[in-house]
């Protein structure tokens, strides 16, 4: 069972990555599973971060997907 407190900052930190794409008028796209950055993340960002713990295959599905661009980081809140 995972932490409801570490769940909140899963969120409360993907608002901060919304809140920063916002500012840097990036697109973004964010599911219940992970926050995903559609162009580039500013620099020392990474390009997705995770929202559920439960959802690994699906996760490690969306970076299979993105493995073409350069740069790729992903940020896992939970691990």
């Amino acid at each position: 069972m995972t932490n409801h407190r570490a769940i909140m900052a899963a969120h409360n930190n993907a608002d901060w990555y919304s809140m920063m794409s916002d500012i840097h008028g990036l697109q973004y796209c964010r599911s219940e599973i992970a926050f995903l950055g559609i162009d580039s993340p500013p620099r020392y960002r990474s390009w997705m971060t995770t929202l559920d713990p439960e959802e690994r295959a699906e996760q490690l599905l969306l970076i299979k997907q993105d493995t073409y661009r350069l740069g790729i980081g992903v940020k896992d809140g939970f691990d």
